[in-house]
């Protein structure tokens, strides 16, 4: 029977903060080591010009 191969490196989450503002929080995982992200929209993204729409930023890990 034929596995199908996950070639997922993370996954991200679309949350709100408490001011209903979106976020994207998750991980990637590179060579082993599993780094957690958060991603903010981009305020001075434009249609059409070289700024992205979104920026990454390391998340501290919240354990529970």
């Amino acid at each position: 029977m034929d596995q199908k191969k996950d070639n997922s490196i993370g996954a991200l989450w679309l949350k709100q903060d408490k001011n209903g503002n979106g976020y994207l929080s998750g991980y990637v995982e590179i060579e082993g080591t599993k780094y957690h992200i958060t991603a903010f929209q981009n305020k001075y993204y434009e249609a059409g010009g070289n700024r992205p729409q979104y920026n990454i930023l390391p998340s501290l890990k919240r354990e529970k």
